[in-house]
């Protein structure tokens, strides 16, 4: 009896685990395309490059880039992370955003030195309870945040989705 409910524990576990790569599948698909519409629109007036896309490390999902305003060329590097346990919703207003526990997402910024201005760069640390992805061009997206709970119910989460704004 012991082996079997150790094999049902373990299968349990392992589906959960080998689920997550469908959370960053989902998210840097859509990240791709935010990528290319916001490079095609002559109106933006920043430019985002991604160090890397979504991933998920021992429970950890994060995201590294740095944005550069490409009318003052002032430019700030954001590493952002979350544990995914402490997501509870994926919402979209202006953004789509995953809403958390309080103070789960930790934002490191860190501000670059800038033409226009000659103070020195900084780093700073925020919490929050918005995780935000850096996803806001595509309308009539509700099919992200459908795949999104589904990668994350395969992964043994629910999230919810409360709201769906363009």
């Amino acid at each position: 009896m012991r082996v079997v409910m150790y094999f049902i524990i373990v299968a349990f576990y392992s589906a959960g685990y080998s689920q997550k790569p469908k959370i960053t599948e989902a998210l840097n698909s859509a990240l791709y395309t935010e990528n290319k519409m916001q490079r095609s629109n002559p109106a933006n007036s920043y430019k985002i490059s991604w160090h890397q896309g979504y991933k998920v490390k021992d429970s950890l999902l994060y995201i590294h880039f740095t944005k550069t305003d490409t009318l003052s060329k002032c430019s700030y590097t954001v590493y952002r992370t979350v544990n995914i346990y402490n997501i509870n919703a994926v919402a979209k207003d202006i953004n789509v955003v995953f809403l958390t526990r309080p103070n789960a997402v930790k934002e490191v910024i860190t501000y670059n030195k800038c033409a226009a201005n000659t103070a020195t760069p900084r780093t700073e640390t925020y919490y929050s309870d918005l995780f935000f992805t850096e996803i806001r061009s595509a309308k009539n997206n509700e099919d992200l945040a459908v795949r999104l709970q589904q990668a994350f119910a395969e992964s043994c989460l629910q999230i919810n989705i409360p709201y769906w704004y363009d």
